[in-house]
């Protein structure tokens, strides 16, 4: 029989990872898991290492400096499972005024160490970037 500082029950990625941020801390850490890792809810998630956006309308600032820093770790740990990936958010008269959204993404940028990885958002216009070539042709302005 082997003692074991940590038994973890799980092997998706709260188990995955706790196993290896104690074992990582000198921790003799046992992971169990009924069938393959990741096989479940880690298995369908979309991948995506995000730092919180949509907290920012909230006020959770603190959160999303958390989230963009934890973004950041793993980028540093692991820089062959992430890379950036350019999102377009169209904007539409009848949503939030341009600018609130401008402000908002300008601080989402600020919040956490951005570094050249990952570029600063920027404003952009649908009929003349090739952003907006596979949208509606009715979206003139967009965010990315």
């Amino acid at each position: 029989m082997h003692e074991v500082d940590l038994l973890v029950i799980g092997a998706g990625i709260n188990g995955a990872g706790i196993a290896r941020d104690a074992s990582g801390r000198g921790l003799k850490v046992l992971l169990c898991e009924q069938h393959d890792l990741a096989a479940h809810t880690s298995s369908a998630s979309s991948k995506l290492i995000h730092g919180g956006l949509r907290y920012l309308e909230q006020g959770e600032f603190g959160l999303v400096r958390k989230a963009l820093g934890e973004r950041e770790v793993v980028r540093r740990q692991a820089p062959f499972l992430v890379r950036p990936l350019c999102f377009v958010l169209p904007w539409q008269p009848h949503l939030r005024p341009r600018w609130m959204l401008r402000l908002g993404l300008w601080l989402y940028d600020h919040l956490g160490r951005r570094g050249p990885a990952f570029p600063a958002s920027r404003a952009v216009d649908l009929h003349d970037d090739p952003l907006g070539a596979l949208l509606s042709p009715q979206l003139q302005h967009a965010f990315s």
